[in-house]
């Protein structure tokens, strides 16, 4: 089988983790420098009423880190009220902000940008198709959202979507052609690159899942389930006694 790339709503790719992945990765360790203390002859005149140097010194690094993180989420909040999907690449970077909120702001921003087509016909359709998604009436959605893509087929959240309904309904094939539209759209796609994983583990393939999955962390590093994915995966991997080529 040709390898090809696949787009996938983390929202569903979360269904199927959980069926399939039941290893978590342990959380990372951080440990923070204490600042010295003041020589102990001198800690006894220290004046109590005096400024502390540390103090002094990481102020206005505080409120410079603040005054960014607001300014993020301001833009992240225009964004997210009237932003384009071409307007993702904007806040692509915000993915990798050490600042928990900002990043996950960022994520969800994204992923509103992405499901509109600037029509509002065919986004009131595409949002028929997503509710049928969530009533789990799979086939339905795959009609709305052919109908969505034949009308407007530069939409590619749509080809997205129908790729991830094609997927839930076996339909392997189709959801990879419509994958293929949707990453020839929007190239750094982390639902996509998550899902890629996904249809390999399906295969069978576990090098070219941990290798999607890996690109979509690149991406985003704020997907964790994607992460336990990969660490699941190799853990199958060194089970049948081989390594990653």
């Amino acid at each position: 089988m040709v390898r090809r790339l696949k787009i996938f709503d983390p929202s569903v790719n979360l269904r199927m983790a959980a069926a399939l992945l039941a290893t978590t990765l342990s959380p990372a360790t951080v440990v923070f420098a204490a600042v010295a203390a003041l020589p102990a002859a001198n800690q006894a005149t220290v004046d109590r009423g005096a400024p502390n140097p540390a103090t002094a010194l990481q102020a206005p690094a505080a409120r410079s880190s603040a005054t960014s993180r607001e300014a993020s989420l301001e833009r992240i909040e225009r964004l997210r009220r009237s932003g384009k999907p071409g307007d993702a690449k904007r806040l692509m970077p915000l993915l990798k902000d050490p600042d928990e909120r900002v990043s996950r702001e960022a994520e969800q921003a994204i992923w509103l940008v992405w499901g509109r087509s600037g029509n509002p016909g065919i986004d009131r359709l595409f949002r028929s198709g997503m509710s049928q998604m969530g009533r789990d009436e799979i086939h339905g959605a795959i009609e709305t959202f052919t109908r969505v893509v034949e009308n407007l087929p530069t939409f590619a959240e749509a080809w997205n979507k129908r790729a991830t309904a094609r997927f839930l309904a076996g339909d392997l094939i189709g959801a990879m052609d419509d994958c293929e539209r949707a990453l020839s759209l929007v190239p750094d796609h982390f639902g996509s690159l998550a899902g890629y994983g996904h249809i390999y583990f399906r295969l069978d393939d576990l090098d070219m899942a941990i290798l999607y999955w890996q690109r979509a962390l690149a991406v985003n590093p704020n997907l964790h389930s994607v992460a336990r994915s990969i660490d699941a995966a190799e853990k199958l991997l060194a089970r049948r006694g081989r390594l990653r080529t």
